[in-house]
């Protein structure tokens, strides 16, 4: 199974992300462009895509204090390999 990982931008520098590991669990995690090696990961797998997005979109709002607003958070696609 190959890796799919999915991505919302929540402004110009927060980004919540959706990644698949070889099991097929997806990891949500939280991150700034501006420190891109500082990682928000989560603890536990999600069994579905949308679940582990709206999980990624809960962390940036936590660990970032972010409100999303539809002029400054994009929408969900598929990141590049």
């Amino acid at each position: 199974m190959s890796i799919l990982t999915w991505q919302r931008s929540h402004g110009a520098d927060m980004v919540a992300e959706a990644r698949t590991d070889p099991r097929g669990f997806w990891w949500p995690t939280a991150w700034r462009r501006s420190q891109p090696d500082v990682v928000i990961r989560n603890k536990t797998g999600r069994p579905s895509r949308q679940a582990a997005c709206a999980r990624a979109d809960a962390l940036v709002r936590e660990t970032f204090d972010h409100r999303c607003q539809v002029t400054t958070c994009g929408e969900w696609h598929r990141a590049k390999e």
